[in-house]
């Protein structure tokens, strides 16, 4: 009877020993689960965190594109303004060069200027350049003027001309530089010392007037040299008479152009011209 009660006993204790055990174990199973389920909210939380982070790093790594293309295309702006300025820099030097040559040749044209005024003073002092006559010839004045004192010449006709042009397939009465032409022909023959010289765009452009002129014994020359372009239109007739200005001898510049040119009626500069005449003609070149 008494081993009977205590193997109850002892039955009931195991009973109560296992559910003691095994509402321990409950009791930690829901606190583990607690804290999984704890781990995951705090997992999905995290995730949630990566997603907002992964788009954060997705932005800024296109702002950082952004920004490095924004760098390339302001370095590359500066690098523009830098040849720009390097550019401008070159080119201010050589104006600053061009200004300085000029600057240079304008102090040697005051002197010059300052001695030709001397020069004039001292001549009108002395009355050499005090009988001066002044003739504006503007359009076909030039040609009407020019034609009568070559008719009229005594001693001497010198032409210095950018352009003549001789039309043999119209006449004298057609085309104004036919008929200088032939006033220069006819006085030459009476003896008068006529001399032409052009420049070479006469030679190449208008070769029927270098014929011309040799075919009636009018001697006539290039300009000193093939690179300096002669522009002159210069007339001396008997050392006395001067014209000066912008006519060609063309039909164009004689008849139709605007051109203005002077007549000047004095020894003293027409003698200071025909030494400028002399020099282009002892240098002159050989049709």
């Amino acid at each position: 009877m008494t081993g009977s009660l205590g193997k109850r006993l002892f039955l009931y204790f195991l009973i109560f020993i296992i559910g003691v055990i095994i509402g321990v174990y409950a009791t930690s199973n829901r606190n583990y689960e607690n804290r999984i389920r704890s781990l995951l909210s705090e997992i999905n939380s995290l995730k949630d965190k990566l997603q907002v982070y992964q788009l954060e790093n997705k932005n800024l790594k296109e702002q950082l594109k952004s920004c490095e293309n924004d760098l390339q295309e302001k370095e590359k702006i500066v690098y523009e303004l830098k040849e720009k300025i390097s550019l401008l820099n070159r080119n201010i030097s050589y104006l600053e060069e061009i200004i300085r040559n000029k600057e240079a040749q304008i102090d040697a044209l005051k002197k010059n200027i300052s001695v030709l005024m001397e020069e004039i003073k001292s001549n009108m002092t002395s009355g050499m350049v005090s009988n001066v006559t002044i003739i504006l010839l503007p359009d076909r004045e030039y040609y009407n003027v020019a034609q009568r004192l070559i008719s009229k010449a005594n001693k001497s006709v010198y032409l210095a001309v950018y352009a003549l042009k001789y039309d043999p397939r119209e006449s004298i009465y057609d085309d104004p530089v036919n008929m200088l032409l032939k006033e220069l022909v006819d006085v030459q023959k009476k003896g008068i010392d006529v001399r032409v010289l052009v420049d070479d765009v006469t030679n190449k452009s208008y070769r029927e007037t270098i014929e011309y002129l040799r075919d009636n014994n009018i001697p006539v020359r290039l300009d000193p040299k093939k690179g300096v372009t002669t522009h002159v239109k210069i007339l001396i007739i008997d050392s006395k008479w001067v014209f000066i200005g912008s006519h060609n001898w063309t039909e164009s510049a004689l008849w139709y152009n605007h051109e203005y040119s002077v007549l000047i009626g004095s020894q003293y500069y027409a003698k200071k011209v025909e030494e400028y005449f002399e020099n282009l003609w002892e240098n002159g070149r050989k049709c």
